[in-house]
């Protein structure tokens, strides 16, 4: 488990700057970009699995963000 939660906080310091940059190009987005970051890494750990599995991790989270973001 603490594998998983090393990859993870590293994932977070990798992505977290630019699903921000993502967030607040929206303008209606700007004032919540924060809250949806967090709700993006919230999604994302609930769905580890896939996260882990999948190709690309910066792929599913730009996937995971931009259902966030509607």
């Amino acid at each position: 488990m603490g594998d998983a939660i090393e990859k993870l906080e590293q994932l977070y310091r990798d992505m977290s700057p630019t699903l921000l940059a993502y967030f607040r190009r929206q303008p209606a987005l700007a004032g919540t970009a924060e809250d949806l970051l967090q709700d993006t890494f919230v999604r994302a750990i609930r769905g580890f699995d896939r996260l882990h599995a999948s190709v690309s991790p910066r792929a599913y989270l730009f996937g995971i963000a931009r259902h966030v973001s509607l």
